[in-house]
């Protein structure tokens, strides 16, 4: 899917939804563009889910996780539990 065609459709059904205000269209700058072409993403879900943290070790286990086989609505078919996680506040975290 092109970065285009991702963000016609995060605003088709933001549009559907009633998600954005006053209907605004979802847009990416120039910026955010290439680093979805040099550092990748999921442009799809952009306004419908919140970046809370970065894995800093234990990607394999992301990357096993991505592979599990999925129903026809992308969910595993057999749940995956997180039995443990560590979490740690970063210095570079910016307050706003």
């Amino acid at each position: 899917e092109t970065l285009s065609s991702a963000i016609e459709r995060v605003n088709k059904r933001n549009s559907a939804n009633k998600v954005t205000p006053l209907h605004t269209q979802h847009t990416l700058s120039d910026e955010w563009r290439e680093l979805y072409k040099t550092e990748g993403g999921t442009p799809h879900l952009d306004t419908q889910y919140t970046v809370f943290g970065e894995v800093i070790s234990g990607y394999e286990i992301v990357e096993m996780i991505s592979e599990v086989k999925t129903d026809k609505n992308d969910r595993p078919e057999e749940d995956i539990l997180i039995i443990s996680i560590k979490i740690r506040k970063s210095s570079r975290l910016k307050h706003r």
